[in-house]
């Protein structure tokens, strides 16, 4: 390292040490959590004759998770992009296809495929430990992997002649991409090392992450030049602040000494490189000497550059460079507000103490029920009695010398009342904190209510828990799918081919190089969160609206329909729905073919008039011709009958007058 890698690394590792002590009380209360999560009970630490754990945290938050990302996953797109300018609105469309389908196919390498399991463990983590932390960054995986060719291969007859060609399969090794874009990893809540008197990430002086990798995988970095000091590195299991043999082993030290696991680091071995620690900061530094002066003669040295630094096994810098994307890749989300301090308050963190006591008060009730089954005996101390005899079984003979000799140990029976009173109490202070009651959980209650308190009651649930996940929305979703797409401004190529719509029916689009920005507005869909009574009240009265409203030009049709689906869970209303766009693109059509067909009708009612004219002329014609030759016939006929007439009156005066 020169020398001002070497006081920036003194720098960084000062901070590094702070940073972890000042997160101690996080670790300790994260590992508290995890015992009341898993349900473990030291039995040191509870002098009872029972200690067993009787989880009541544990359903409620799986209800709640569940409930999250059935809202989030309802639709087949979970990304909504809205433009901020009048030129993106046609962009707009574009940007939501390809976050969508990054979603769809984040991390979709080594079984890790689909946001939906990266979002799952990022809920569980805000919903249990307080906090859920992510980072995210873009990766390029190039893998050697069997490419399948058709190769053509010429046919010959035994003459030399050419008959052809066979296509014969060909299987080669060959370098192929086989990830390219966003990547997202949940950081574990220990191993990360924010300031804790800094609610916002990106506002920190300094923040770190703690994780392991092979040295093998760091020899790869340094051959590509990205990592360097790679001589410096010096032999693993070092520790730069933890008591472990590596600050990364922090992560596992809880739940291994929770199941009683054996514990070990990876032996030595010269068919497998060691693993060593790398820190990871975000912070603020000043590369360049440009001294300025500020108030009365004070110097500053430079001006303070965001920067990304790794640290290789707390010896070395292995990467000193700028942070070019402008933010710091680090997105998180809490579930109950912290006013002051970083570490937000989990679901566990808010009732672990009631648990705790529901655990002691199960136990004792337990022994109380076992004591009355099998209840204690008294014997006189001076009696001589077998204490084999005093075994209960059948047919059993207790020989005494007098009556009063061996009696049972009367236990008061709480069983009924104390133990149920206080059982019901923790059950529903419980529920009081999380706002999650039988009636949300699919339970039924023992007490029946009317529908407006079952309504009530459901209504404040779905309203916490709607704070929350639009909480969570704000906090974490939208920035993620801000860096997402700024992650694509720099990484994406122009072109790229994106997949739209359902696995039936598949559409492609493409995104440009002018498309990819990302001054848009993110946010993630959800339908709505409302009581499954109010939810199909609300459903009833719309439907008898929607026959009122439905030619009613005042209304936007489709936000209305749109309305409707998303009441009534259905999760294609988009797919579904036509677009104002297509549906108008389909009005046009139609006036099209129905102007066409006028047109057509038209047309040939004008020549069908045109024959029908010439028709009956060419017959007018006939009936003419007809009509004249008739009259010629007859006038003919009558000229013939007028000379014969003649001819005869002619003779008969001849005769007459001979």
């Amino acid at each position: 390292m020169n020398e001002r890698d070497e006081n920036i690394f003194k720098h960084l590792m000062e901070r590094y040490k702070f940073h972890w002590d000042a997160n101690q009380y996080a670790r300790s209360n994260y590992n508290e959590d995890l015992e009341y999560y898993r349900g473990y009970r030291n039995s040191a630490d509870y002098p009872l004759a029972y200690n067993e754990s009787f989880n009541r945290i544990l359903p409620i938050i799986h209800t709640i998770l569940s409930r999250f990302m059935d809202q989030i996953y309802q639709a087949g797109n979970i990304v909504s992009v809205k433009p901020r300018k009048s030129k993106d609105v046609s962009r707009a469309k574009s940007v939501e296809g390809v976050l969508n389908y990054q979603m769809e196919n984040l991390n979709c390498i080594d079984t890790s495929g689909g946001s939906y399991l990266t979002m799952m463990k990022w809920f569980f983590n805000a919903l249990t430990f307080g906090k859920g932390i992510i980072k995210a960054y873009w990766r390029k995986e190039e893998r050697i992997g069997p490419v399948r060719m058709a190769l053509p291969i010429p046919n010959f007859d035994r003459f030399g002649n050419f008959q052809g060609m066979n296509i014969i399969d060909h299987v080669s090794q060959e370098m192929q991409v086989v990830y390219d874009g966003p990547y997202v990893e949940v950081l574990h809540n220990k191993l990360f090392l924010p300031h804790p008197e800094y609610k916002n990430i990106q506002q920190m002086p300094q923040c770190f992450i703690v994780y392991q990798r092979s040295i093998d995988e760091i020899k790869r970095m340094a051959d590509k030049g990205i990592y360097k000091n790679l001589s410096e590195l010096g032999a693993p299991g070092t520790s730069g602040a933890s008591y472990q043999a590596s600050d990364s082993r922090e992560a596992f030290a809880a739940s291994l000494g929770i199941e009683s696991a054996f514990q070990t680091e990876d032996s030595d071995s010269k068919y497998k490189s060691p693993n060593v620690d790398i820190v990871e900061c975000y912070g603020k530094a000043i590369l360049k000497d440009q001294p300025y002066e500020v108030g009365s003669g004070y110097q500053i040295k430079g001006r303070e550059e965001e920067i990304i630094v790794h640290i290789g096994n707390h010896k070395t810098i292995l990467s000193l460079q700028k942070n070019t994307y402008g933010m710091r890749p680090i997105f998180d989300m809490g579930a109950y507000y912290h006013p002051e301090l970083y570490w937000d308050l989990g679901l566990v963190t808010l009732t672990k103490g009631i648990q705790n006591q529901v655990n002691n008060l199960a136990n004792l009730r337990i022994q109380n029920v076992m004591m009355q089954i099998n209840q204690m005996l008294k014997v006189n101390i001076h009696s001589d009695i077998d204490p084999e005899a005093l075994v209960w079984k059948p047919f059993g003979i207790v020989p005494v010398d007098d009556m009063d000799d061996v009696q049972p140990l009367t236990v008061p029976d709480y069983n009924s009342n104390l133990f149920a009173e206080q059982e019901e109490f923790y059950k529903h202070t419980i529920q009081d904190i999380m706002g999650m009651y039988d009636y949300g959980m699919g339970q039924t209650p023992q007490r029946q209510e009317r529908v407006g308190v079952v309504y009530g009651i459901q209504a404040m649930g779905e309203a916490r828990a709607k704070l929350m996940l639009m909480s969570m929305d704000y906090l974490g979703i939208r920035p993620l799918l801000k860096y997402m797409m700024v992650l694509n401004t720099f990484h994406l190529p122009s072109g790229f081919e994106y997949r739209i719509g359902n696995v039936e029916q598949p559409q492609f689009g493409n995104i440009f190089g002018t498309d990819l920005h990302s001054d848009f507005d993110f946010s993630a869909k959800y339908t709505a969160m409302e009581p499954a009574l109010g939810k199909q009240a609300r459903m009833d009265r719309l439907v008898q609206l929607a026959g009122m409203w439905k030619d009613n030009p005042w209304i936007n049709q489709y936000q209305w329909n749109k309305t409707l689906m998303e009441l009534g869970d259905v999760r294609e209303a988009e797919t579904l729905l036509k677009t104002p766009d297509q549906f108008q693109k389909e009005v046009q059509q139609q006036a099209q073919m129905a102007m066409m067909a006028e047109q057509m009708k038209q047309r040939y009612e004008t020549e069908g008039k045109l024959i029908l004219d010439k028709v009956q002329t060419a017959d007018k014609i006939k009936i003419s011709q007809k009509d004249f030759q008739e009259d010629l016939i007859l006038g003919e006929q009558e000229f013939r009958h007028d000379m014969a007439i003649a001819a005869v009156k002619k003779e008969t005066t001849d005769q007459r007058a001979a």
